[in-house]
């Protein structure tokens, strides 16, 4: 799991690629993150998304719903526990 600042957190595996911050367009493999790296959130309060620091990591491997945002035909951005991810490659 990745947890923010806001109290997103999304349940992930190493693999699992995240947004780190609004300048990011092809996304971070969660195992590259560390507490106080900034990633993109959805803040519930603002209706918005915003830049949160990552406050604690724990990596699982299980399955979780998402919203999943068709981009174009080839990429997908997720909304998933508050926390925004997507499947792009560079």
């Amino acid at each position: 799991s990745i947890f923010a600042e806001n109290g997103a957190v999304v349940n992930c595996s190493p693999s699992h690629d995240l947004i780190e911050g609004f300048g990011d367009t092809h996304g971070k493999r969660a195992e590259k993150f560390k507490v106080g790296d900034a990633l993109l959130v959805f803040d519930r309060a603002s209706q918005k998304i915003v830049e949160a620091k990552t406050m604690a990591i724990n990596y699982v491997e299980i399955c979780q719903l998402v919203l999943m945002f068709e981009r174009d035909t080839h990429e997908h951005t997720f909304v998933s526990g508050g926390i925004i991810s997507h499947n792009l490659k560079a």
